[in-house]
């Protein structure tokens, strides 16, 4: 009976189990918008640089048509001024102002002009785009940072098994695992 006492007991504990990406990328939203199309579908093989997917562009594009209106009436303005301020000293004085005006909408036109070039993203590495249903981002407000899907490696899996807290138990790294897949 002392012997028996002796041997070790092995644990066990029942909990579900999902197969995931061991080290996947993570493709979040560049910047703030509302997804208008996807180009891929959920578990679809992708290749580098490839779509996957867009934003809107309307906002974007009526930004970048403002900022070059508003560019083009600051330089109308400067030559209007720089050839007035020949004669008057008051408008030479107001030279350098609208230079500086100048240059402010030429960087608020390369800025808008830049987040056009974004509402395409694409794939930075191969893999296997993993995510929801397309329908659930389509036409969907996403800000900057957002997780919109993951390019995983289908050669690097790993299975995550979630226990819950009453069924804990003390695992040491190594320890065997049963799984059973209903899938």
């Amino acid at each position: 009976a002392l012997a028996a006492l002796a041997l070790p007991v092995p644990q066990s504990a029942l909990g579900p189990a999902e197969v995931v990406a061991a080290e996947p990328l993570t493709v979040a939203a560049p910047l703030d918008g509302v997804i208008a199309r996807f180009h891929v579908t959920p578990n679809q093989p992708v290749t580098v640089s490839q779509p996957l997917f867009d934003f809107d562009d309307t906002t974007l594009t009526s930004q970048a048509a403002v900022a070059e209106r508003t560019l083009g009436v600051a330089l109308a303005d400067l030559r209007q001024t720089g050839q007035g301020a020949i004669l008057d000293r008051k408008q030479a004085a107001q030279v350098a102002l609208l230079q500086a005006q100048v240059q402010l909408r030429q960087v608020e036109l390369d800025y808008a002009r830049s987040l056009l070039a974004r509402i395409q993203v694409k794939a930075e590495r191969a893999g296997v785009a993993v995510f929801t249903d397309a329908n659930d981002w389509i036409g969907r407000p996403v800000v900057t940072g957002q997780r919109i899907l993951q390019l995983a490696d289908p050669a690097q899996t790993e299975v995550r098994i979630t226990i819950p807290v009453r069924d804990a138990v003390v695992l040491t790294p190594g320890a065997p695992v049963t799984l059973f897949l209903d899938v």
